[in-house]
């Protein structure tokens, strides 16, 4: 008998976009699995969405509770999940028909504990071509160890700090969670899923379609719970000291680039902006240069390095710079 695999979808006020995700899962190529819809107290049409689909598929649960977040909507998933396996989808996006199947035959055939695949990004209003056969790629896939998997998260390179577009054992959230309130909850926890497991198997190409829309933490507008990433970086500063010291100018590269993002963030009319610049330019000081003389920190981050000297009126042109190039990295 095939492995169960769970499929987490925290859903909120998602009701023009709920049900072309709610399709892309059900049509996946491998049958074996549950689909949990946790409608985070939606406002709008979502919850009843989420009862008509589970009247129309057996294998959908669904849970409603009042609204705590996705962090919040994610933990209640996990906590009734039964797979031996478990992904996420977020409820505006949508997965290619061999998203699972793909991620979990990876997991299977490496003998890893983790499989990840490439994100197809698309902006809102375009096709996400979730059910089209050319989507589907390549099924290439690379083993990668822990701590090679860890470094590409922390500089950026081929694997995303998302949730999503990966699969997880269950067993590994008995000891992890998404922190409630907190923005870039993402951030915060794959590295520590990531640092339960000895290999990663890393599907090259894209089977997760991620939609950039307004509205999403990456577009709106700044406050004061942007600077979560900061606090968040320095968290992974302090753990990887403890738990994985040959991983520490990885996670200052990390946390220089939350600084210089935060900063470039924040608008000129914004409270307090002056004392927060002090602290986010004392906090890039103190990584700036070991950062720099990182052998492994490419063209882009030494670039990064010296723009973080650079003085704060020119801030905003820069910011501008970093936006257009890598918005939704």
């Amino acid at each position: 008998m095939s492995i169960l695999v769970s499929v987490v979808i925290p859903v909120y006020n998602v009701e023009s976009y709920l049900d072309e995700c709610i399709e892309s899962v059900i049509l996946q190529s491998y049958n074996n699995i549950e689909i949990i819809l946790v409608d985070d107290g939606s406002t709008d049409t979502s919850g009843n969405k989420c009862d008509k689909w589970a009247k129309q598929d057996s294998r959908i649960k669904v849970i409603h509770q009042a609204n705590i977040g996705l962090s919040g909507a994610r933990n209640s998933g996990i906590k009734i999940s039964k797979g031996r396996y478990i992904t996420f989808v977020d409820s505006d996006d949508t997965v290619n028909i061999d998203y699972i199947n793909i991620l979990i035959n990876s997991i299977l055939e490496s003998s890893s504990d983790i499989s990840i695949c490439g994100l197809n990004r698309f902006f809102d209003g375009e096709d996400s071509i979730f059910n089209n056969e050319d989507s589907k790629g390549s099924t290439e896939v690379v083993t990668l160890s822990s701590d090679e998997a860890i470094e590409r998260i922390f500089y950026q390179k081929d694997i995303s700090n998302s949730a999503f577009g990966k699969m997880y054992p269950r067993s590994f959230f008995e000891a992890v969670e998404f922190p409630i309130g907190k923005l870039y909850e993402d951030l915060a926890t794959v590295y520590k899923l990531f640092l339960q497991t000895d290999n990663v198997s890393m599907v090259k190409d894209s089977y997760y379609n991620y939609r950039i829309r307004q509205g999403s933490i990456m577009t709106r507008k700044f406050d004061t719970r942007n600077l979560d990433r900061i606090s968040i970086s320095e968290d992974i500063l302090n753990n990887i000291k403890i738990l994985r010291p040959n991983l520490l100018p990885a996670a200052k590269y990390r946390y220089l680039v939350s600084n210089l993002q935060v900063l470039w963030m924040i608008p000129k009319n914004f409270g307090n902006r002056n004392s927060i610049i002090k602290q986010i330019q004392d906090n890039m000081k103190s990584v700036r240069f070991e950062v720099f003389k990182d052998p492994k920190v490419k063209k882009k981050g030494k670039l990064f390095v010296v723009v973080s000297m650079m003085p704060t009126l020119l801030l905003p042109f820069f910011g501008r710079i970093y936006k257009s190039l890598y918005k939704y990295e």
